[in-house]
């Protein structure tokens, strides 16, 4: 054991409280994302009262690590009491003078301790990482004053993430609003109805996946995870594969997506829609782009799919693992307003966009900074 690293196990407890009065009726469960989230159960009819009860300031965890994302499902509570399945592990901190609970938390946010509680999980059926591994846990205890300056820097830059993500969810239904008025609820626009085809070129570069690897290079490789998100923009920190810049000056046969390209899913969750917006990127597999001819159309168009979202997702042709036949997609009816209502509709939301944009880049970059923070939690010999 390094001389300033000390074993979990002396300052947590195991804590079993259950719901006997049935006075708590909030429950939730802990996701690999480590947060509690609202269960998705069935309880009607179930009988609460052998529920574990979690106390604000307490964890909860799950020890089956197997099949679950390689990653450990545990979090912290900061909210109001819950209860939770009894197949959690509820526990506390005891030595409050000497480690912080929120301190305890990012520790446990870093990927290193995924990694550690994998290599240490063990069972033939399931594979678990136990309470007496997570005792074993070896981790730094600097001064209890220490421990506050970070969890409050990492907080000052969570906050600020959070604040620019209501403003992009504001600007979202803001976007919404100003469509629906001007092409929804006003009867007298007079439409055209054209085939998506006749709208925009489909990129597609489906077929094989091109050599990449998990450093980082200025060329990500654009995957489904970077477009089940919320808001309208392509997100690059969910990108965990790049490519070489031969790879991607060669490799990609129609070429890659360019500014105001609407992007969408095409195997598994099912038509996901995204813009793609002001950086370098690349669309492989289970991918594709669509490009509008008109300059002023894809703002239009990216908000009329998205209210067609699930007519979309109907194409599913049925396999192994759903998926979407393109050839029918760019068949689809495309209802177009006048020009003037485009280029009036364009010039508004492109600005939004941009606004949206440039608030995806602060949050980038807040999480780069907590990242950079969690990593500065092991210190070195």
């Amino acid at each position: 054991m390094k001389s300033n690293y000390k074993k979990l196990g002396q300052y947590i407890q195991i804590v079993d409280n259950r719901n006997k009065d049935l006075s708590i009726t909030r429950l939730l469960g802990v996701s690999i994302e480590k947060r509690f989230i609202p269960s998705i159960a069935n309880i009607v009819g179930t009988d609460l009262s052998n529920y574990k009860v979690v106390q604000t300031g307490q964890f909860a965890y799950g020890p089956v690590t197997s099949r679950n994302g390689e990653k450990v499902s545990i979090a912290y509570l900061d909210s109001e009491d819950c209860i939770i399945s009894s197949s959690y592990t509820v526990f506390e901190v005891i030595k409050k003078a000497e480690l912080d609970s929120e301190y305890l938390m990012l520790w446990f946010s870093r990927p290193e301790f995924d990694r550690y509680a994998r290599y240490k999980s063990h069972g033939s059926v399931r594979e678990i990482f136990d309470w007496d591994e997570l005792c074993n846990v070896e981790l730094p205890a600097p001064p209890i004053e220490e421990q506050r300056k970070i969890v409050k820097a990492y907080q000052t830059i969570t906050d600020r993430i959070e604040l620019k993500k209501r403003i992009n969810d504001n600007l979202e239904a803001v976007l919404t609003a100003i469509f629906k008025k001007m092409f929804v609820e006003d009867t007298s626009v007079g439409f055209t109805v054209k085939k998506l085809h006749e709208l925009a070129d489909t990129i597609d570069n489906r077929g094989k996946t091109p050599p990449n690897d998990s450093a980082e290079t200025p060329y990500p490789l654009i995957e489904i995870a970077a477009l089940r998100t919320d808001g309208r923009i392509a997100t690059y920190r969910n990108c965990v594969k790049f490519v070489s810049e031969e790879t991607y000056k060669t490799w990609f046969r129609s070429g890659h997506p360019k500014q105001k390209d609407i992007l969408m899913s095409t195997v598994g969750s099912l038509a996901e829609l995204k813009l793609f917006w002001g950086d370098t990127g690349s669309i492989a597999q289970n991918i594709v782009a669509f490009r509008c001819h008109d300059i002023h159309l894809p703002m239009y168009l990216y908000q009329y799919l998205l209210r067609k979202q699930h007519e979309l997702a109907a194409y599913e042709i049925g396999s192994v693992q759903a998926s979407i036949k393109v050839s029918q997609v760019v068949e689809y009816d495309i209802t177009v307003p006048p020009d003037a209502l485009l280029e009036q509709f364009d010039k508004v939301a492109t600005q939004l966009t941009e606004q949206i944009y440039q608030n995806e880049a602060d949050i980038d970059v807040g999480h780069r900074l907590c990242n950079m923070l969690l990593q500065r939690l092991t210190p070195q010999d």
